[in-house]
C-alpha cells in the first residue's frame, strides 16, 4: 500500500473564476435585451447653477444660467452637504413628462419656473424625508413635469453627502410606472435569492458546525442591507417613516465586508482545529478599524466616513487577493477555491461599478440591478466555495484514514513477522535441542532395559519410561511442526497443504480430498505461511465442528 498523494486543487480552477467573472459582465451588458428595453426617454437641456443655499430659498432668477450645458445627463454629487443645482429645460416631449433620478439622494427638490415666476413652492423628497412625502410611491425619486414649453424652466436641487452618480431621464408617466413595476419585480426576486442564501448559510453552519458559513452569511447580509438602501426598497418599505435610519445603515452595510469577511477568509484558509485568532493581531486590524468608523458615523455626519470605509474595503479586497494568489501558487487548495469566488464575483463587480459610476458606462435596463446581481454571484460562489472546502476536508480525512490504515497494516505485518520469527526459533530449538536430547534419553532407556542385571519389574519401568519419552518426543515434534511447518520450507506451499490434508485424513474421522494449484512465483514466504495457517485452521474447525465424513479443499 502506497501513501496517499496530498490533496491539491486542479490547476484550471482559477480559470473557472475568470469564466464566472466574464459571465457576470456579459450578463450585465447583454441581459437588458432579454428583459426588455426600458420605455423611451426624451432629450432635455441641463446646465449647472451656482447656488449653495437651501432648496426653500431658491428663486427663479437662478433659472437664467449662462453655464454651458452638460454633455450627458448623469452627474456625480459632491462630497459633503453642498447641494448640486441644475437648470433643466424641455424643448419637446410628451404631454405628461416625469423627471426621474435613478439614484436616491438624501434630498431632491424641484422648483418650476414659468416666465421667470415660481409656479409653486419647491417639492422636496428623498431619503431625508418620510416615504409619505414622495410624489410617487416608488423606490426611485421622480417629479411630474408640465407639458414642454419654451418659457418653462425647472431648478433641481440635490443634496447627497456621499459621492454618488445620478442618471437623470425624462419619461412619460405611463412609461415610468411600467419600468418601475419591472424593476420592482426584479429587485424583489434578487433580494429574495440573496435572503435565501443568507438563511442557507446559517442552516449549513448549524448542520456542519463550520463557523465560516456564519461569517459568510453576515457578509452577505451586510451587502443585502446596502443593496436595499441603494435600490430604494429599504426607505420605501422597511423603514418608510424613519428616514434617520438610512444613512447610519449605509455605513453598516459598507463596513460589513471588513467586519465579517476577514473572519470568513481566515476560517476558510486555516484548518478547523486552529483557533480563530491564531494569526495574531493582523486579523483584528480590519474589523477593529471598521467598527471604530461605524461608531464615529453614528455620532457625526456619516459622509465623513463613507469614503474611508469604502477605501478600507477595497484595500482589504486587494490584500486578500494577494494572499490568495500567493497561497494558491504554492499549492494550497483552499486558497485556489476561494480565489475562484473572488475572481468570479468581487473583481468583476468592482470593474462594473467603476465603469458605471466613474466612466458613465450604461448597462441598459440591468443598470439598476448591478449591485444585486453582483451579490447573487458573490453569495452563490462563496457558498459553493465553502461546500468545496468541506469536500476537501473530507478528502483530507480520508487521506489521514488511509495513512492510518497503512501504518496499521505495516505494524500488523511487522507483528506477524516477529511472531513467525519467534515460532521458527522455538520450533528449531525444540526440534534440534530438546528433540535430540529426548531421543538420546529414549535410546539409553531402551538399551538399559535390554542389559543383564535388572529384574523384570525394573525392566518394565524402563520400557514404559522409554515409551513415554518417545511419546513426548513425538508431541514436541508435532508442536514444532505447528509452530513452523518444516514441510512448507522444504516442499513448498502446494505439497505442504497436500501433506496437511493427508495427515488430517489419517488421524481424524474426516477424509479430506484436495484439488490445489498455485503459482509459487506470485507469493512470498510470508504470504505462503499465512495461507498455510488459514487452511490449517479451516481443516481443524472442519474436523471439530462440521460432523462431516468427507471434505474437499
Amino acid at each position: 500500500m502506497t501513501p496517499p498523494a496530498p490533496v491539491r486543487a486542479p490547476r484550471w480552477l482559477p480559470l473557472l473564476g475568470l469564466a464566472a467573472g466574464l459571465a457576470y459582465l456579459l450578463i450585465m451588458q447583454f441581459a437588458g435585451a432579454l428583459l426588455g428595453d426600458t420605455s423611451p426617454d426624451y432629450p432635455f437641456d441641463i446646465r449647472p447653477v451656482s447656488y449653495t443655499g437651501p432648496a426653500g430659498d431658491m428663486t427663479c432668477a437662478l433659472a437664467d444660467s449662462t453655464a454651458p450645458p452638460l454633455d450627458r445627463t448623469t452627474f456625480v454629487s459632491g462630497y459633503g452637504m453642498t447641494p448640486d443645482v441644475f437648470a433643466i429645460r424641455l424643448a419637446s416631449g410628451p404631454a405628461d413628462p416625469v423627471l426621474v433620478l435613478r439614484a436616491v439622494p438624501d434630498s431632491a427638490a424641484l422648483l418650476t419656473c414659468r416666465n421667470g415666476v415660481a409656479a409653486s413652492p419647491p417639492v422636496a423628497q428623498g431619503e431625508a424625508f418620510p416615504a409619505s412625502r414622495r410624489v410617487f410611491a416608488t423606490p426611485l425619486i421622480a417629479f411630474p413635469l408640465a407639458a414642454p414649453h419654451a418659457e418653462t424652466t425647472y431648478l433641481l436641487h440635490v443634496v447627497q453627502g456621499a459621492a454618488l452618480a445620478f442618471p437623470l431621464i425624462v419619461q412619460t408617466r405611463e412609461g415610468f410606472l411600467s419600468d418601475t413595476d419591472k424593476r420592482l419585480k426584479l429587485h424583489i426576486a434578487f433580494t429574495s435569492i440573496i435572503a435565501f442564501m443568507v438563511m442557507y448559510n446559517i442552516i449549513l453552519s448549524a448542520l456542519t458546525g463550520q463557523p465560516a458559513f456564519v461569517f459568510n452569511a453576515l457578509t452577505i447580509a451586510s451587502f443585502l442591507l446596502l443593496g436595499l438602501i441603494l435600490n430604494g426598497l429599504g426607505a420605501l418599505y422597511l423603514w418608510p417613516e424613519r428616514p434617520a435610519l438610512t444613512n447610519p445603515l449605509v455605513i453598516v452595510g459598507l463596513s460589513g465586508a471588513t467586519l465579517f469577511a476577514p473572519f470568513y477568509v481566515f476560517r476558510f484558509l486555516v484548518p478547523e482545529d486552529q483557533p480563530l485568532l491564531a494569526s495574531g493581531l493582523r486579523l483584528l486590524i480590519w474589523p477593529v478599524v471598521s467598527a471604530v468608523l461605524v461608531l464615529l458615523a453614528l455620532v457625526t455626519p456619516y459622509y465623513y466616513y463613507a469614503l474611508p470605509i469604502t477605501a478600507w474595503w477595497i484595500l482589504f479586497v486587494i490584500v486578500a487577493l494577494i494572499r490568495l494568489l500567493r497561497s494558491a501558487r504554492v499549492g494550497n487548495p483552499r486558497a485556489a477555491v476561494l480565489l475562484v469566488a473572488a475572481l468570479g464575483a468581487i473583481v468583476p463587480a468592482m470593474i462594473a461599478g467603476a465603469a458605471k459610476e466613474f466612466f458613465g458606462h450604461s448597462f441598459g435596463s440591468m443598470a439598476p440591478h448591478l449591485n444585486e446581481l453582483a451579490l447573487v454571484f458573490e453569495a452563490t460562489l462563496f457558498t459553493l466555495a465553502l461546500a468545496y472546502q468541506i469536500r476537501l476536508a473530507r478528502w483530507r480525512e480520508m487521506d489521514a484514514l488511509t495513512e492510518l490504515n497503512l501504518h496499521s497494516e505495516r505494524a500488523r505485518q511487522q507483528l506477524l513477522d516477529t511472531i513467525d520469527t519467534e515460532r521458527t526459533r522455538l520450533a528449531s530449538d525444540l526440534h534440534d535441542s530438546a528433540g535430540q536430547m529426548l531421543g538420546l534419553i529414549s535410546s539409553r532407556l531402551k538399551k538399559a532395559a535390554q542389559a543383564d542385571g535388572p529384574d523384570a519389574g525394573h525392566t518394565a519401568d524402563l520400557l514404559e519410561t522409554a515409551s513415554l519419552t518417545s511419546d513426548t518426543l513425538s508431541e514436541i515434534r508435532r508442536i514444532s511442526h505447528e509452530l513452523h511447518p518444516a514441510t512448507l520450507a522444504h516442499l513448498g506451499l502446494e505439497k505442504a497443504l497436500v501433506a496437511l490434508c493427508d495427515a488430517a485424513s489419517e488421524a481424524g474421522p474426516v477424509r479430506i480430498d484436495h484439488q490445489l494449484s498455485f503459482d509459487p512465483e506470485r507469493l512470498d514466504d510470508g504470504q505462503n505461511l499465512q495461507i498455510y495457517r488459514i487452511f490449517q485452521e479451516l481443516i481443524a474447525n472442519t474436523i471439530r465442528h462440521s460432523g462431516a465424513s468427507d471434505a474437499m479443499l
